[in-house]
Parts: structure tokens; C-alpha cells; sequence
């Protein structure tokens, strides 16, 4: 089986998609992934012999897909989901392996093969949408490729990850979160009616839901469990002996990957139970310490105050900036953080940081005072600043600035900075400062709708 190799040399590859010259001109081309057109500034579609080129590494980010060069075979690797797909340059055959059953290798056909123009390595988007189980069709009245695909799979959002995991959803229909008086998991509805226990576990965290099943830490942080969305069963399938217990959890695929309190390193674990693997000796950061994507791993390199990138075995490690990078969000070929120099939690101010998965084009977004929380959904980076007493949003590129809620406005409350979103609603908690006791809230993306659903401490 081939392993991933993070690109040492400069490489584009673009995709192939078979729409006639006389449908559009090259400069309007567009492409679109579940209802969302990519901004490919500088790396827009082309136009070759009555062929549609797009820029095949930008898109396999917006939709989660990994992509290598195997030089020795003069093939393309792209991995999603479980499938690798092989394209070698000049054949109309393609291969397929499932990650389930390594042993089986299917040979597909394609009408047109991949090849190198310009020095660039062209292979056909039609064959690797679909192959990923997802369509493209061809929009004329307005110039785009319209690609549909189900997303990757993850235990919880890519920015709810990085604030920690504090609720997760299943389906638009069911919330996970612990309450407050014994921190046991529960489920309820959206709007917070429904609720009831599916687990016994206390002292639960760092939730995560894929597959009919939720994952997260019990008896705060000393072990890891799962349990079937309706509460039928439950399965114990970590138990830590030692002085650190688990900090922060992230589910993505078949791997449950985590890290230690005292920042020791990075550990995953097969979803079934098994023996940890440490992935990496690396002194991680505390706040968001690292992110998972299907090929590589980000993380904070305390000791050496800087951002890596490793393979996703750990190897072939990469600084990728100098930056002390809190609450990391990977997003659309970007990566998303809050950047403080002095390496303390942003006691003296942070500013929200984006810049490229190879670490070119740092931009600083935003300075916000005592600003963290980072989570980045869609087109729109939400976090907290003022020390905490304000929840705010604003464009990915740091314009539109827009503060949504203050704690003021909710009496004799305030925020906990625990805060999750799914769909168009964003759910938060609070400490009511009258009784000492917990209260979640949901509120819309915009702003609006702002609504109690739960007394997190009531049974």
C-alpha cells in the first residue's frame, strides 16, 4: 500500500472536465461544491483543446481529498473517505482501492486520460467526483461545474474541534452534551425538548459523533468510551494509568486522535478499541493543540514555539510557521489560528492569522484584545474578544466585522466560551451568576433568534 508523502517540491494538478469550448469562455469559468462557488483567485479554470481545466489540489481541499505524486509510477494518489484512487499519466485505466479491503484493486475505464500540459498533470474531475461518490454536472446559463459530495467524515466540525468538542450533532436532529451536575451525556432535540441520559460515564468531554456513534472522554479526561446515538450501548475503550489525563480528542475516520495534558505528545486510537500508537514526541501547545485532516496532522510545537505539519503516522515533520498558533482551524486549503507572541493564551491580545496549508501567505486578519475561540464555518471566522464578553464574527478575510452578542445583554450572566455551531445556529453557555449554575442558549448565525434551551445543571 502507498503511503502519503507531503510534496517537497512545487506540484499542481488540475482536473479535467469535459465541457465543450463553445459553452464559456476561460475567464468565467466557475466551480461550485455543495452550493458553495470557490474563490480560486490565481488558480482559476482553463480552458485547453475544448476541455475545461481546474486546479485540482485547491478543490480536493474544499472537499477533503488528499493528493500525492508517486513519481516512481508516474501516478496521481487521491485519497477521501476510505477510496485511493491511482490515475497514471497517459491511461485510460484507473484503479481503485477501499481502505475496508486492501486486497481488492478495481480497474476502472476512463474516455479521455491523464496527462501533462504545460508541465502540469492533468486527470479528469468527472472520474474522481464520482469515484468519491459524489456528481458534476454542468451549469451553462451561468459557466459552472457544479459538484455535489457528502462530506468528510469527522466526529464534529472542523472549528468545533477547535474550541473543544463542547457539544456535537447527529443528522440536524439530535444534540450531545454533558450537563453540569454530573457532566453525563445526554441527548436532546434541537430546541432542547427530548431530552434524556445515554450514558452513565461522568466527567465527559471532547464530544464527538460519526457513524451512530458518540465518542468522547469520561472521569475528566482518564479514559475514552463510545456510545450508539440512542443510548443502547456502550463501550469502554480507553483507561489511562499515569500523572496526565486527556486534553483535547478529535475523531476523524476510523482514528481517534488525542493529547495528553502535559503536552507529551500526540496519540491515536482505532475506534474499536486497541492498543494507542503515539504519533508524535512533539511538546504540544495547551489551547487546540492540533488538527487532523485525512492526510497530515497540524499541531503547535510548544518547545520550539512554532507550527508543524506531519504525515498522519507522525513522520516527515515540516515547520510550517514561526507563528505560537492557538485554536487551529484547517479550512479550504487554509489555516486558521490565533497568533499571540508571547505564548499566553492571548493575555496580551491575539490576532486571527490565516495562511496557506504549505505555509506561504500569511496574512493577519484581525487584532482583537484578549481574543480567542477561533472556530471558522462556511465564509466566516467566530470568536470571542474583549476578555471574553463579547461573541463576535466576520469574513474570513477579516472585513465585516460584526459583534453578535455581549454578555451584558443577558442579565446576570455570563459566557463560558464553550460554544458549538450546526447548520444556521450557533448554541453557547453561560454561568448564571445568581445561582452558580449553568445555562445553554442558541442564537442564529446572524445574530437573531436568540432563545434559552437548556439549564445544563437540572436533571
Amino acid at each position: 500500500m502507498y503511503k502519503f508523502k507531503l510534496l517537497g517540491t512545487l506540484l499542481t494538478i488540475v482536473m479535467l472536465v469535459m465541457i465543450s469550448q463553445s459553452a464559456m469562455a476561460s475567464s468565467s469559468i466557475k466551480v461550485e461544491v455543495n452550493g458553495k462557488v470557490l474563490n480560486l483567485e490565481g488558480r482559476e479554470p482553463v480552458l485547453d483543446n475544448d476541455r475545461v481545466y481546474s486546479p485540482a489540489r485547491s478543490i480536493c481541499e474544499y472537499i477533503g481529498a488528499a493528493v500525492n505524486w508517486l513519481p516512481e509510477k508516474n501516478t496521481v494518489l487521491m485519497y477521501r473517505n476510505g477510496i485511493y484512487i491511482y490515475m497514471a499519466i497517459d491511461s485510460l485505466d484507473y484503479e481503485l482501492v477501499f481502505k475496508s479491503d486492501y486486497s481488492k484493486r478495481n480497474i476502472k475505464q476512463m474516455d479521455v486520460a491523464p496527462k501533462i500540459i504545460n508541465g502540469h498533470t492533468m486527470v479528469p474531475i468527472k472520474y474522481i467526483i464520482e469515484a468519491f461518490g459524489g456528481t458534476v454536472t454542468w451549469n451553462g446559463s451561468s459557466s459552472t461545474v457544479v459538484i455535489k459530495i457528502d462530506p468528510e467524515k469527522r466526529g464534529n466540525m472542523h472549528g468545533n474541534h477547535a474550541v473543544g468538542s463542547f457539544l456535537a450533532f447527529a443528522d440536524n436532529t439530535s444534540v450531545f452534551y454533558a450537563d453540569n451536575r454530573e457532566s453525563m451525556l445526554f441527548r436532546m432535540n434541537p430546541d432542547g425538548s427530548g431530552k434524556y441520559r445515554i450514558s452513565d460515564y461522568q466527567g465527559v468531554a471532547n464530544i464527538n459523533s460519526i457513524n451512530k456513534w458518540v465518542y468522547y472522554t469520561f472521569d475528566d479526561g482518564w479514559g475514552i468510551a463510545k456510545t450508539k446515538t440512542d443510548g443502547e450501548a456502550t463501550t469502554e475503550l480507553l483507561k489511562l494509568k499515569g500523572d496526565a489525563n486527556i486534553e483535547k480528542l478529535q475523531v476523524v475516520e476510523d482514528m481517534i486522535y488525542y493529547s495528553l495534558s502535559d503536552g507529551s505528545g500526540l496519540y491515536r486510537l482505532p475506534i474499536e478499541g486497541g492498543v494507542p500508537q503515539k504519533v508524535t514526541d512533539n511538546k504540544l501547545a495547551e489551547l487546540s493543540p492540533f488538527f487532523v485532516t485525512y492526510e497530515r496532522i497540524y499541531f503547535t510545537d510548544a518547545n520550539r514555539e512554532g507550527m508543524r505539519v506531519s504525515a498522519i503516522d507522525g513522520v516527515r515533520q515540516k515547520m510550517i510557521g514561526f507563528d505560537f498558533a492557538e485554536y487551529i482551524n484547517v479550512v479550504d486549503g487554509w489555516i486558521y489560528y490565533i497568533y499571540n507572541s508571547n505564548s499566553n493564551m492571548g493575555l496580551e491580545g491575539g490576532i486571527i492569522t490565516r495562511v496557506r496549508i504549505g505555509g506561504e501567505d500569511r496574512q493577519e486578519l484581525r487584532e482583537l484584545p484578549r481574543g480567542y475561540a477561533l472556530n471558522v464555518v462556511d465564509d466566516w471566522l467566530y470568536f470571542f474578544s474583549d476578555n471574553g464578553k463579547t461573541l463576535c464574527k466576520a469574513k474570513v478575510d477579516g472585513t465585516e466585522y460584526t459583534e453578535l452578542l455581549e454578555d451584558s445583554e443577558l442579565v446576570n450572566c455570563r459566557f463560558t466560551t464553550d460554544y458549538a455551531i450546526n447548520g444556521e445556529w450557533l448554541y453557547f453557555s453561560v454561568l448564571n451568576l445568581q445561582n452558580q449554575k449553568f445555562e445553554l442558549f442558541r442564537m442564529k448565525l446572524s445574530g437573531q433568534g436568540l432563545a434559552g434551551v437548556e439549564k445544563l445543571s437540572d436533571e
